[in-house]
C-alpha cells in the first residue's frame, strides 16, 4: 500500500492549481478569440448586407428600365404605322382614343395616355385632363421633338397644379401625403415620350405614357422590390409611395437632415441609418432627375436593422462556448464564407439574367412581323436551354387556322397535330414531363416516345390563350421550378410581342376597308394598282380595270330614302364580288360609284366579267325594299385594259371613267370601252 505523503498532496494540489489557471487562461483566450471572430464575422455580414442593399439599389434601376423598355416597345412600334401616323396627322381623336384604350387593357399600371401634335397641343388623352397631362409630359415631349428619339424622364407636379390631373390622380396624390405638415402636396410622374414622324422624317406628333408614383406602392414593391428589403420614393423630402416589408405603413416616412443635406445641397447619394416609423432602418438613396438633369426625389431602399447586423442564434451559441470547442469556429467561418458565396453567385446569376433579358427585348424591339418575333424567340431559347426541338403554336382565326414555327426545321416531331387536344393549350397551365414515375406523358402525336423530358406552356394573353410553347429534350428532372420560371420570363416578354403585332395589324385592315360595304377603300385600291401593274410588266401579263355606276341612284334615295340606299350599296357590292375571282379585286371609289381589278385578264375576257356583273345586277329583287313591288336596278360599266388603254394606274382609271361616261350617255345599263359600247 502506497503511504500517504502530505509534499506530494502539496504538489498536486500546485499542479491542480496551475492546470486550472492554464484551463482559465485558455478559456479566456478562446473566449477572447471567440469574440472576435464572431464580431469580425459581424462585420463582413454588415458589409455584405450592404453591398447587397447598394446592389438591389442599381438593380431595381435596371429592373424599371426593363418594364420602361416593354412600355416603348409597343409606342414605337405604333409611331412607325402609316394609319397611326394619318391619325395625328388629321387630328382623328376619336381612332387615337380607341387605340389607347385597348392598350390600357393590356397594361393596365399604365395610367395616363395622349397624342399630342409636333407643338405639343393635345389631340387625345386618357387617364387624366389635357392641362393635367401638359404639366408633367411638356418637357419631355419637346425633347423628343428636338431630338426626334424616344425619351423617358421622371417630373414633378407642383402643388397649385395638382387639381388638374383630374379627379382620380389628384385624390391619389392627397391621400399619399396626408402627413405633409406643410400643406404642399406635390406628384412624381415616369413619362415615356416617342416621336411620330412621316415619311421624311418630319416629326407630326408624339405619344406619351405616363404613370403617376404617388401612391403606387404596388407598383413601387413590383418594380423595385427583393427580398427583404422594404422601398420607398421621395419627392423632394416628403415619401410618395412606399412598400415596407410587403405592406403600407401608416403614416408618413421622414427624411433625415443628413440625407437631405447629402441629396439635395451636395447633390450626392446617400447611406446611413434611418428611422422610419419608429424602427431603424439602414438605407440607401438614390438620386432621381428629371428631363434637365435636376434633382426632384430619390428612391430609398432599407433593411431592418437587426436584419442588418444579425448573425444566426447557434453562430453566436458557438462563439459563447468557443474555449470548449476551437473547431466551431472554423465552421462557422466555413458556413459564413459559403453563404457570401452564394449570395455571389446569385448576384451574379441575377445580373446575367436581367442582361440576357434586355438583350432579348432589344432584339424584340426590332422585329416588325410574327414569323420575326417567334424565329428571335426560337433562337434565343435553343441556345440558353438544353433543348433538342423549341416549337410554337399559334392559334389564327380559329382552330383550323394554326401556324408553326420551330427550330430547328427538321425534326422527328409530327407537324400536324390538334391543338385543341394539347393539355397545356386546354387548362392554360404549363405541362412538364421529367421522367418521373408519377409523370404523364403525352400523347397527343407531335411527341415522340423516347424523349427523357419536355416542358409545354401556354402563351396567354388578356386571358386568353392564343397558342404553345414547346421544349424537348435535355436529361430527365432537367424542367425544374427554376428553369421553369426562368423560361416563363421569357415567355412573358413573347405572348406582349405577339399581342401588339396582331392588334396593330387588325388596326390597320379595318383602316383598310369600307365600312358600310365590307369591300376595300380608295387608298388600298390605289395601292393595289401599283402593285399588280409592276407584277403584269414584269410578267408581260394585261390586267384590267372595270368603273361601276349604279344607274339613277340619287333618285332611288330620293324615293325610298338612304336607308335603303344604304341597304342597295350592301346587296350591289356582295353581288360584284361573287362575280369575280378571288384574286380579283372590288373596292369602293366613292358614293355609288366602285372599282374592280381583273388580274391576268385581257379585253376580251374582262367585258365577259363586266357583262356577267350587269346581268346578274339587273336579275336582283329587292323584295327586302319593297315585298308588293320590289325595285329594280340596273349598272353602267367602263372597261380600260392594261396596255391597250395605258401603263400608269391614273391612266387606266381616266380611261376606265371615260368608257363609265360613254356607258351613261348611250343609254345606261351597258357595258363601254374607251372606244365603243356592247
Amino acid at each position: 500500500m502506497r503511504k500517504y505523503c502530505p509534499h506530494g498532496k502539496q504538489k498536486r494540489e500546485e499542479s491542480l492549481k496551475g492546470m486550472l489557471l492554464y484551463i482559465l487562461i485558455g478559456i479566456l483566450l478562446s473566449f477572447a478569440f471567440g469574440y472576435l471572430v464572431y464580431h469580425k464575422a459581424a462585420s463582413v455580414m454588415s458589409d455584405q448586407s450592404l453591398a447587397e442593399l447598394r446592389r438591389s439599389a442599381d438593380a431595381s434601376g435596371a429592373e424599371f428600365r426593363v418594364r420602361m423598355d416593354q412600355m416603348m416597345y409597343g409606342m414605337t412600334q405604333a409611331a412607325s404605322e402609316p394609319y397611326i401616323k394619318e391619325a395625328v396627322l388629321n387630328r382623328r381623336a376619336a381612332i387615337l382614343n380607341e387605340l389607347m384604350l385597348r392598350w390600357k387593357r393590356e397594361r393596365p399600371y399604365i395610367e395616363i395616355w395622349a397624342f399630342t401634335d409636333s407643338d405639343g397641343k393635345v389631340i387625345s388623352a386618357l387617364g387624366t385632363t389635357a392641362a393635367g397631362f401638359d404639366m408633367p409630359a411638356r418637357n419631355v415631349l419637346l425633347k423628343a421633338v428636338q431630338t426626334g428619339q424616344a425619351v423617358m424622364s421622371v417630373e414633378s407636379v407642383p402643388a397649385g397644379d395638382i387639381g388638374l390631373l383630374g379627379k382620380h390622380l389628384g385624390e391619389r396624390v392627397n391621400n399619399s401625403q396626408k402627413e405633409v405638415e406643410s400643406g404642399e402636396k406635390s406628384g412624381m410622374v415616369q413619362v415615356v415620350a416617342v416621336p411620330v414622324t412621316d415619311d421624311s422624317g418630319v416629326i407630326m406628333g408624339v405619344i406619351v405614357t405616363g404613370i403617376l408614383l404617388n401612391g403606387n406602392g404596388e407598383l413601387v414593391d413590383s418594380v423595385y422590390s427583393s427580398q427583404n428589403i422594404s422601398n420607398a420614393v421621395f419627392l423632394k423630402d416628403n415619401c410618395i409611395a412606399y412598400r415596407f416589408d410587403g405592406e403600407s405603413l401608416p403614416g408618413s416616412l421622414k427624411m433625415s437632415q443628413e440625407a437631405y443635406k447629402s441629396l439635395f445641397e451636395k447633390g450626392q447619394g446617400y447611406t446611413g441609418r434611418e428611422i422610419f416609423n419608429d424602427t431603424g432602418y439602414i438605407a440607401v438613396y438614390r438620386p432621381l432627375h428629371n428631363i434637365y438633369g435636376q434633382l426632384i426625389g430619390a428612391q430609398v431602399v432599407a433593411l431592418r436593422e437587426e436584419s442588418y447586423n444579425a448573425l444566426p442564434g447557434w453562430i453566436r451559441n458557438l462563439s459563447i462556448i468557443m474555449g470548449l470547442f476551437m473547431g466551431a469556429i472554423f465552421l462557422i467561418i466555413a458556413l459564413n464564407v459559403g453563404r457570401m458565396r452564394n449570395l455571389l453567385k446569385r448576384e451574379k446569376e441575377t445580373t446575367h439574367l436581367l442582361n440576357d433579358l434586355r438583350s432579348f427585348s432589344s432584339r424584340l424591339l426590332n422585329c416588325l412581323t410574327e414569323e420575326e418575333i417567334c424565329s428571335t424567340f426560337l433562337q434565343h431559347v435553343i441556345r440558353r436551354w438544353e433543348a433538342s426541338v423549341v416549337l410554337i403554336r399559334l392559334m389564327g382565326r380559329d382552330k383550323y387556322d394554326i401556324t408553326t414555327y420551330r427550330l430547328p426545321s427538321r425534326s422527328g416531331h409530327d407537324n400536324d397535330f390538334d391543338l385543341e387536344k394539347c393539355k397545356s393549350y386546354v387548362t392554360g397551365r404549363p405541362q412538364e414531363y421529367n421522367g418521373r414515375d408519377d409523370d404523364v406523358y403525352c400523347h397527343n402525336g407531335y411527341i415522340k416516345s423516347g424523349v427523357p423530358s419536355y416542358v409545354c406552356i401556354p402563351l396567354n394573353v388578356g386571358g386568353k390563350t392564343i397558342g404553345v410553347a414547346h421544349l424537348a429534350g435535355g436529361p430527365a428532372g432537367y424542367w425544374s421550378d427554376d428553369n421553369l420560371a426562368l423560361l416563363q420570363s421569357y415567355i412573358d416578354y413573347l405572348t406582349p410581342a405577339i399581342s401588339n403585332i396582331r392588334l396593330l395589324r387588325a388596326l390597320e385592315e379595318k383602316a383598310f376597308e369600307d365600312q358600310l360595304t365590307g369591300l376595300k377603300n380608295r387608298r388600298f385600291l390605289d395601292e393595289f394598282l401599283i402593285q399588280h401593274l409592276k407584277i403584269s410588266r414584269r410578267q408581260g401579263q394585261p390586267m384590267s380595270v372595270l368603273m361601276l355606276d349604279i344607274d339613277f341612284f340619287k333618285k332611288f334615295n330620293d324615293q325610298y330614302g338612304h336607308d335603303a340606299g344604304d341597304a342597295v350599296l350592301k346587296v350591289f357590292s356582295q353581288t360584284v364580288k361573287e362575280c369575280l375571282r378571288e384574286a380579283d379585286l372590288a373596292a369602293r371609289h366613292g358614293g355609288e360609284e366602285f372599282t374592280a381589278v381583273l388580274v391576268n385578264t385581257g379585253m376580251e375576257q374582262s367585258l365577259v366579267v363586266a357583262e356577267r356583273i350587269r346581268e346578274s345586277v339587273a336579275g336582283l329583287k329587292l323584295t327586302g325594299i319593297d315585298m308588293a313591288r320590289p325595285p329594280k336596278i340596273t349598272v353602267s360599266i367602263g372597261v380600260s385594259t392594261y396596255p391597250n388603254h395605258g401603263e400608269d394606274p391614273g391612266v387606266l382609271i381616266k380611261a376606265a371613267d371615260r368608257a363609265l361616261y360613254r356607258a351613261k350617255e348611250t343609254g345606261r345599263n351597258r357595258v363601254c370601252t374607251p372606244g365603243e359600247g356592247l
